[in-house]
């Protein structure tokens, strides 16, 4: 993605959209997406990282993401974010333990 989003159609049940931030290969098997509803310019509404099995795509898991999460390796999680500065974040693989 490089920065960019890439906006999702509305789901029809609850009337949202929402732009996909950053993906992450957890492993051989599964994904993480970062989705974030509403403006990237703004700071107050929340991410969330979806856990998709690529087998089939199927959901795994659902769970606030604390940053755009980019990359994924060695037991560690980096992200980043760009309010109120931009800076990369550094976490356990275990955020993605929900």
């Amino acid at each position: 993605m490089d920065g960019q989003a890439l906006q999702l159609m509305p789901d029809p049940e609850s009337g949202t959209a929402h732009s996909g931030s950053g993906i992450a290969r957890i492993d051989a098997n599964h994904i993480a997406i970062t989705l974030h509803e509403g403006s990237l310019a703004d700071p107050k509404v929340g991410l969330e990282a979806r856990v998709l099995r690529l087998s089939d795509g199927r959901e795994v898991r659902a769970m606030p993401a604390p940053s755009i999460l980019r990359f994924i390796q060695a037991g560690r999680v980096y992200g980043y974010e760009n309010l109120p500065y931009p800076r990369i974040l550094i976490y356990s693989r275990d955020i993605l333990k929900n």
